[in-house]
């Protein structure tokens, strides 16, 4: 569990493209040291995390749970101490700071977090640490075991005390609906009203694309041919060697195989830990799955070391964050180029799909096809399965539907988009981890970064070469080019300003649609 990263810098606060080291020397040294705490505290909360889900026994749960509902009442208290009440009271009243500078930065950060806390009762607050710790490792349990009954009571209880969270995120009276309250804890410049339009767009598009494509002669999975599993040995090796291609930085990160769902977890830009089930049927699948956990990665390890201490030294939003990870996902995992990079090292891992020419990977890696996971789904029916979340999550905390009616209604919706059914629990509501960790708004964070990732990839391109470097192997100009426009601002600035300040554009859905126009039409020669 994660404190919501709140208060970002003002939309209008200039941005420049080379940013030095922030001034601090008026930031007092207690405030300094208060701020320092407050990140130890946080990666001792995501380390304890990183063991609930992958290392600790089921005996140990409730006590690791335990701990790290107590660090996160530890930081909670800080928040709200008086003492750091005192020293930012004080800051102001002697204007210890200049307008604009990173101390007015950091003060308002701190100051939106302590106003966040002092809505909340500690122990509500320790209530739902707990909860979404024990619920996600009975996900993580219920996917080895295909028993979903515990989860299943974990889900009423979350969805329950989740709007009990709401009515004291809402105090301040700024949320028009409910549902708003929980989109600004991942993605704080968007609210349903400004979303809806957005998804609209890009759900007439993708109607438009699929009826196109759906016309057309389907791609037959070329893995259909093959009898046989692929060896997880053989996967981790590529993996390690995807890693490294698309510039994630293995000093300061690793990754394990699991068997649950994919993600990345980060103590700090030193400490950035992948976490990936293999699939032993698909080659590619895993391939992507490390470029989008990786690029997640890419994210964090970039930002530089001078935000230590200073509030701002993770990622500003969550759709920020997934436009990163689906970028390297799709717009360089999924391209020719990279497949020709990859192929030698794929063929000599396994020979026997050397019958295979990279071209057929590609038109197979790129197939569309409607089915019941999200998380393999392909780029264009992606949209589909966040749509129906986003939906269902309105429904459930705007419209008051019911946790009884949540399986109908996911079945209701998946006819409607997909024309497709799931066959349980496990395929349907339960099939990603975010409810389970209490992340209910964060959905819509994926589809807005895959607009975000369009956008940067036609402003990238008018620099760069950007399908040249990458069957150059030399992915690292792409990485420098983020790092010059996003990475290296921490989170001192909002989202849209560094998408506009990149681009010269606010958040439009125009060059993903353009870009997934042009590409299936080459793919199905329509």
């Amino acid at each position: 569990m994660r404190f919501p990263l709140l208060g970002t810098a003002n939309a209008m606060i200039p941005l420049y493209r080379q940013v030095s080291r922030p001034d601090l020397s008026e930031l007092r040294k207690d405030l300094s040291f208060i701020v320092r705490k407050l990140e130890y505290y946080e990666s001792i909360s995501a380390l304890l995390s990183w063991d609930l889900a992958e290392y600790a026994p089921r005996n140990a749960i409730q006590e690791r749970a335990e701990e790290v509902a107590y660090i996160e009442e530890e930081m909670m208290e800080v928040f709200l101490s008086d003492k750091l009440g005192e020293i930012l009271e004080k800051i102001k009243k002697n204007k210890g700071y200049e307008e604009g500078s990173a101390t007015a930065f950091i003060i308002q950060r701190l100051e939106n977090q302590r106003n966040f806390f002092q809505r909340i009762p500690p122990k509500k607050w320790n209530e739902h640490v707990i909860l979404t710790s024990k619920a996600s490792k009975a996900w993580y349990d219920s996917r080895q075991t295909g028993d979903f009954s515990v989860i299943n009571t974990y889900l009423r209880d979350l969805i329950d005390l989740t709007k009990e969270m709401i009515y004291y995120y809402k105090l301040n009276g700024q949320f028009k609906t409910d549902y708003d309250a929980l989109l600004q804890l991942y993605e704080p410049d968007f609210t349903v009203a400004k979303i809806d339009p957005i998804f609209y767009e890009m759900e007439v598009a993708t109607k438009n694309l699929t009826k196109k494509i759906y016309k057309c002669p389907q791609i037959p999975s070329i893995y259909e041919s093959f009898d046989n599993c692929f060896s997880k040995e053989g996967i981790y090796e590529l993996s390690k060697i995807t890693l490294q291609k698309i510039g994630f930085d293995l000093d300061s990160g690793f990754f394990i195989q699991s068997e649950a769902h994919p993600y990345m977890l980060n103590m700090s830009n030193h400490d950035t830990r992948i976490s990936a089930r293999i699939n032993t049927r698909d080659i590619w699948q895993n391939i992507l799955t490390m470029c989008h956990e990786g690029g997640h990665g890419i994210y964090e390890q970039n930002i530089p070391n001078f935000f230590k201490g200073t509030a701002f030294g993770g990622g500003v939003s969550m759709a920020m964050h997934e436009s990163q990870s689906k970028f390297f996902e799709t717009h360089v995992g999924q391209s020719l180029q990279f497949i020709n990079l990859m192929y030698p090292h794929v063929i000599k891992q396994y020979p026997k799909l050397s019958k295979f020419t990279p071209m057929a990977f590609y038109r197979d890696m790129n197939k569309v096809k409607a089915g019941v996971n999200r998380v393999t789904s392909d780029e264009v029916n992606f949209v589909f399965h966040i749509l129906i979340r986003y939906e269902i999550e309105k429904a459930l905390f705007n419209d008051d539907l019911l946790v009884e009616e949540l399986p109908a209604k996911w079945s209701e919706l998946y006819m409607k988009y997909l024309n497709v059914q799931p066959k349980n629990p496990g395929e349907a509501y339960l099939q990603d981890s975010h409810w389970a960790g209490g992340s209910f708004g964060y959905f819509p964070s994926y589809l807005l970064g895959d607009i975000y990732a369009a956008q940067f990839h036609d402003s990238m391109s008018k620099d760069i070469d950007f399908y040249g470097v990458i069957e150059q192997d030399n992915i690292v100009a792409i990485r420098d080019w983020l790092t010059e426009h996003v990475y290296q601002y921490g989170s001192i600035a909002s989202s849209e300003t560094l998408i506009e300040a990149a681009t010269g554009e606010r958040v439009v859905p125009s060059h993903l649609i353009d870009y997934w126009d042009k590409k299936y039409a080459e793919i199905y020669d329509f």
